[in-house]
């Protein structure tokens, strides 16, 4: 049987845009296909209307859905459906044509005529004599209700019993991988070639971002002052120079000088306090340092005392001011870019329906203008704020996911081996990377799906081949001649068991494909 056309419907698609499809189509023989998610002419009257034109077109209509209201609807209208392109290529296609409605015939009286109720006095007697003896009705009486018998039991070991066979048909994994071009130009989906069409989105974007600016000069700054306590080491008496050095320990110390001297006592423990100042080079609030913190000499002293300041230096500030500087600017204006394509992408989310995928790495500022572009500095100037306002139109393209679908299912389907059919339900797509830019004016991605592919069992060849086998017997049938998952094996279930074989009546056999957990 040669392959039907297929015509893929869209999600809510109405009735005048099918029949509009129709027109172009070569085939007499047309597949429809209803959508993955979501469904559509729906009510038995819009079928009708499809159906009454292909059937002026001369085209043979069959349906590929799974929406129990479409397949009750095209059952009253003597309309074939499946559920997968490969049982549609296998199965008999019905002529669609409205079932006649034949009058019901009465039978009419036989016409025979009664018997003559009067009967010769002979005859009776004759018949009398022709009478078989008592014994021999008796007998035959018997062999009557012997044979009555056989037969109920026969008719009962074939009505009776009733089987169940379950059983796990092969499944096999696909998987297909596309390069898909998005393309502006392109009106409906290119199966073969792998284009859909692509949805241009254009959005003006106003946005605004500030920080601080990376450069500082100082206006003015002061030094800390405060104490600090000398300790004798030693037995003899030590003298503090003035301008002594002392400091913070650490890998960035704050030096500090005397601004008196004075002489240690001798004997170890004598203290003297003098007050100290911070260097010019470490002034404002860096010299401002917590009790303790002044441990270090930055002399010999070192080897005959300790220093010490017991409480905390205080003083230093300084007064300054941020400088713009050319990076910042550069950094700014990273920083807004980046902002208005993230508000054009939720913007331009909006506008979707749930069937179209906004591409992210197609999004890109197509128009900036220095006009649109504003500073509150310049390099150089200060400030304690660089701000920055600026405005752009942003493009971005967006596709119907269902198109890229279908051009994966078609790749699926190419794979199917024969005698296989491909379990929708078991399909999942994989978004993968934009693999070319925008240059061209064309998107191309990747895409890859995966499912599972099913043998095909003929539930009726089967039952017509188990008909009176026992259960062992069935297995060893089964597993020679159809197509079962590995490591797996019929499953026979004869109710009552008495019997020790499958009915004889395949009708009394009912074949279970499992579903594979």
């Amino acid at each position: 049987m040669p392959r039907p056309e297929l015509l893929q419907l869209e999600r809510n698609e109405d009735v005048a845009s099918v029949r509009s499809r129709l027109l172009p189509m070569a085939s007499n023989k047309l597949l429809l296909v209803w959508p993955v998610r979501g469904t559509t002419l729906t009510r038995r009257l819009e079928l009708v209307l499809v159906q009454r034109e292909a059937q002026r077109l001369g085209i043979q209509l069959a349906l590929l859905t799974q929406d129990p209201d479409v397949i009750r609807h095209a059952r009253e209208l003597n309309l074939s459906t499946f559920a997968t392109v490969g049982a549609s290529e296998r199965g008999r296609w019905k002529r669609g044509r409205a079932r006649l409605l034949l009058p019901q015939r009465y039978a009419t009286s036989n016409g025979s005529q009664p018997e003559n109720p009067a009967e010769s006095a002979i005859a009776r007697v004759q018949a009398a004599r022709k009478e078989p003896p008592r014994v021999l009705r008796l007998t035959g009486g018997i062999v009557l209700l012997l044979v009555v018998l056989a037969l109920v039991a026969a008719a009962a070991l074939l009505i009776v019993p009733e089987a169940t066979v379950t059983i796990l048909p092969a499944r096999s994994l696909v998987q297909a991988e596309a390069l898909i071009t998005a393309d502006p130009e392109a009106l409906a989906p290119d199966l073969v070639d792998a284009v859909v069409p692509a949805l241009p989105l254009s959005i003006t974007v106003e946005q605004n971002a500030s920080m601080p600016p990376g450069g500082r000069q100082v206006l003015s700054s002061s030094v800390a002052r405060g104490s600090v306590t000398f300790v004798n080491l030693g037995s003899d008496p030590v003298a503090i120079p003035t301008g002594t050095l002392v400091g913070t320990a650490g890998a960035r110390p704050v030096w500090f000088h005397t601004l008196t001297g004075g002489t240690l006592e001798a004997g170890a423990g004598s203290q003297l306090e003098l007050p100290v100042e911070a260097r010019t080079d470490f002034s404002g609030a860096v010299g401002n340092v917590d009790r303790g913190h002044i441990n270090t000499l930055g002399s010999e002293l070192a080897l005959h005392v300790s220093v010490r300041n017991l409480q905390p230096t205080s003083g230093g500030s300084s007064r300054s001011v941020g400088i713009v500087l050319p990076e910042d600017q550069e950094r700014l204006l990273a920083t807004v870019r980046q902002q208005i394509k993230s508000q054009a992408y939720i913007s331009l989310l909006s506008r979707l329906d749930e069937n179209q995928y906004l591409i992210l790495e197609s999004i890109n500022l197509a128009t900036e203008r220095s006009d649109w572009t504003h500073f509150s500095a310049s390099p150089g100037d200060a400030a304690e704020s660089l701000r920055i306002d600026m405005k752009a139109i942003v493009e971005a393209v967006a596709i119907d996911e269902s198109h890229a679908q279908q051009i994966m299912l078609g790749r699926l389907q190419s794979l199917v081996e024969p005698g296989s059919n491909l379990l929708m339900h078991t399909i999942h797509h994989d978004r993968g990377p934009v693999v070319s830019d925008y240059a061209d004016g064309l998107i191309r991605f990747s895409r890859s799906a995966h499912g599972l592919t099913e043998s095909v069992i003929d539930t009726t060849a089967l039952r017509q081949q188990l008909g009176g086998l026992t259960p062992a017997e069935a297995r060893s049938l089964i597993h020679r001649n159809w197509p079962l998952q590995p490591g797996t094996t019929a499953l026979v279930e004869i109710t009552p068991a008495w019997p020790g074989r499958l009915p004889f009546l395949p009708l009394r056999i009912r074949v279970l494909l499992a579903e594979q957990t």
